[in-house]
């Protein structure tokens, strides 16, 4: 039997990938368990689904249940607040890392490299189809045809170099 792999990248089968995404050991992870942390039951007994954004929710209200507990005065409110906010970039930042090493992301210069090598295979196709096409036309329209396709197919072209340039 397959095991479906679930598309959503936010959701993880192993405790491992939670600690690592979260830079905690395993041990953490399993006394997060065991004060509530969100999980779903998976496929088979006693295994589990973690969906990475629902923990990142749970561990941020549990720690401002800390916070409000302390009821700390202005000026640690505004450090607190900044400390969320330094929180949530680098889960943002641990995200893409996570997203990165899972092949879910690809460099931009890379993309745009692979996009513009797309766009030359698709020019070097359609600059020879009106040969090709021609080919198999009778001799007394084979000219015209050839000379009409090859305008169209330069339309085409320039639309195509339109799009690379927005790239």
């Amino acid at each position: 039997m397959i095991r479906q792999v679930d598309t959503d990248p936010w959701v993880v089968d192993k405790i491992t990938l939670v600690a690592k995404f979260f830079g905690v050991t395993e041990g953490a992870v399993r006394k997060w368990i065991n004060k509530g942390m969100p999980r779903e039951h998976g496929e088979r007994a006693r295994h589990y689904r973690y969906d990475l954004s629902v923990i990142y929710v749970w561990r941020q209200q549990i720690e401002e249940d800390a916070r409000d507990a302390s009821a700390p005065g202005q000026d640690d409110q505004e450090s607190a607040e900044l400390e969320r906010e330094k929180e949530r970039i680098d889960v943002a930042h641990r995200r893409l890392k996570y997203l990165n090493e899972a092949g879910k992301l690809i460099l931009r210069d890379v993309a745009i490299g692979e996009i513009q090598n797309m766009l030359n295979r698709i020019r070097s196709r359609l600059e020879a189809l009106p040969e090709e096409l021609g080919s198999s036309m009778p001799p007394d329209v084979r000219a015209d045809y050839i000379q009409d396709a090859k305008h169209k197919v330069r339309l085409v072209l320039t639309e195509i170099a339109g799009w690379a340039t927005e790239v």
